[in-house]
C-alpha cells in the first residue's frame, strides 16, 4: 500500500512540474514575464501556487531551452526572445515538418487526402475578419495534424508539437494577415498534390516553401510592431 501511495505522489508531482513548465514558458514567450526580469524560486512558487521543488525543476528545463539564465543562489533571469531565437525555432520546425510529411506520405489513405482537400477548400473561402483569422488557425492546425500524425517517427511528431506550441504562443501577439492566409491555402494545395501523387521531391519543396513563408510573415510582423512602438515612443518623448 505504501508503494502505491509513493507512486501516486510521484505522478502528481510530475503533473505539477509539467504544468508549471508550460505556464512559465507561455508567460515568457508571450511577454507576460518580460525579458530581463529576475525570477526567484520563492516568487515563482507563490505566484503559481506550487512548492519549491517543481520550480527548481522548471528552471532547469527552461534554462536548457534558452528561455532563462540561471544564477547560483540568485534564481534566474528571463532571456530575450529575439529574432535569432525565433528563426532558429522556425528552421527546426521546417526540418521536422519535412521529415514528418515524407514519412507520413505512404500511410495517408484516399479518404484522408480527400479530407485535406476539403479542409483547404474551407480555408480558401475564409473572409478577412477576426473570425476568419481564428478559423484559419483551427483549420490549418487540423490539416497539418492529419498529415503529421500519420508519420512513423513518433519522436519527431512529439518534437514538432513542442516547437509548434511555442510558436503559437508567440503568434498570439500578432494577427493572421489575409494575404498570408490565401498564400498558405495555395501552398497547402501544392503539399496535398505532392502527397496524392507520392512525389517526394515536390513534397519537400512545398513543405519548405510553406514553412519559409510562414517565418518571413512572422518576422515582418515583428519588425512592423517594433517600428510602430518606436514611433509612438519618439512621439511621446517629443
Amino acid at each position: 500500500m505504501q508503494f502505491e501511495d509513493d507512486k501516486t505522489l510521484v505522478i502528481t508531482q510530475e503533473t505539477i512540474t509539467s504544468k508549471l513548465i508550460r505556464n512559465l514558458r507561455t508567460d515568457i514567450l508571450s511577454g507576460k514575464i518580460p525579458e530581463g526580469t529576475h525570477i526567484g524560486v520563492k516568487d515563482i512558487s507563490e505566484r503559481y501556487g506550487v512548492s519549491n521543488m517543481p520550480v527548481r525543476e522548471a528552471f532547469f528545463t527552461l534554462s536548457a531551452e534558452k528561455l532563462i539564465e540561471m544564477s547560483p543562489y540568485k534564481g534566474a533571469t528571463v532571456l530575450p526572445v529575439n529574432d535569432k531565437f525565433i528563426v532558429d525555432n522556425y528552421e527546426i520546425l521546417e526540418v521536422l515538418e519535412c521529415l514528418l510529411a515524407r514519412t507520413a506520405m505512404p500511410h495517408l489513405s484516399t479518404d484522408e487526402i480527400e479530407r485535406l482537400k476539403e479542409i483547404n477548400r474551407r480555408i480558401w473561402t475564409l473572409e478577412d475578419s477576426l473570425f476568419g483569422q481564428e478559423e484559419y488557425t483551427r483549420l490549418n492546425h487540423m490539416l497539418h495534424n492529419i498529415i503529421y500524425r500519420r508519420s512513423t517517427n513518433a519522436h519527431a511528431y512529439e518534437r514538432y508539437n513542442y516547437y509548434h506550441e511555442m510558436m503559437m504562443v508567440m503568434w498570439t501577439n500578432y494577427t493572421r494577415m489575409y494575404k498570408r492566409m490565401q498564400q498558405a491555402a495555395e501552398e497547402h494545395d501544392a503539399i496535398i498534390k505532392a502527397l496524392e501523387t507520392k512525389d517526394e521531391n515536390a513534397l519537400e519543396k512545398a513543405v519548405r516553401a510553406h514553412s519559409s513563408h510562414a517565418k518571413d510573415n512572422y518576422m515582418a510582423q515583428r519588425l512592423r510592431q517594433r517600428t510602430e512602438e518606436e514611433t509612438i515612443r519618439q512621439n511621446t518623448e517629443g
